[in-house]
């Protein structure tokens, strides 16, 4: 009996640590991205619908100005958050809707939504292979229509590699990191539609 309740003991000891590390290496990839003014990042997105098995894959990139104004491009939709005003914009319907700024923080690899994995799941650490930890994260609350994400992240560049998510239909979405580029120089007119009036304009604000 003394066995089994150490044993007990310990597997809760280290499911303390697990859960203070895998925080705390957020905590560490939140201030790299935070730390970086300008950041560039190329990636390959694919969604697997559960109940159709059905699959597409596409690629995209991500600008990001002081962890807050961005650039989220897609052969689909140009996303630009100016610090100010959202802007959606749809090829396939030619309009661009327009949101308070505010509305844009889930968007990955961005400061806040790596604060919505600190504040709103449970993170635990997984495992550690050839420098990449992998990060398990549960939604706290079952309003959260993402309920888990795994995360890998570079344990020295504290970078993401990697992000699965899996929402409350269990529908999955990855980001694949091809490539990152914290020597990119970006200005304020990398965060404006060019040729803003040549789309139907929805504001929304």
């Amino acid at each position: 009996m003394k066995k089994i309740l150490i044993l007990i003991l310990i597997g809760f000891v280290s499911l303390a640590f697990a859960k203070d590390d895998a925080n705390d290496l957020l905590k560490d990839v939140q201030k790299t991205y935070k730390s970086n003014k300008d950041l560039s990042i190329n990636f390959t997105q694919k969604f697997l619908w559960k109940l159709t098995k059905e699959e597409i894959t596409i690629a995209g990139k991500i600008f990001v100005q002081d962890g807050e104004k961005f650039r989220f491009e897609n052969p689909d939709n140009l996303i630009i958050n100016d610090g100010k005003a959202l802007y959606t914009l749809s090829y396939a319907n030619n309009q661009v809707i327009v949101n308070d700024a505010k509305q844009g923080g889930d968007q990955p690899f961005l400061k806040s939504f790596i604060e919505k994995y600190i504040t709103d799941y449970n993170a635990e650490w997984v495992e550690e292979k050839s420098g990449i930890v992998h990060l398990h994260l549960t939604a706290k609350s079952q309003d959260e229509f993402v309920r888990q994400v795994h995360l890998w992240v570079d344990k020295d560049s504290k970078l993401i590699n990697k992000v699965l998510q899996i929402d409350a239909n269990e529908n999955e979405t990855t980001y694949k990191v091809d490539s990152v580029d914290l020597d990119t120089k970006l200005t304020a007119d990398d965060f404006k539609i060019s040729n803003l009036d040549q789309y139907e304009l929805i504001d929304l604000r």
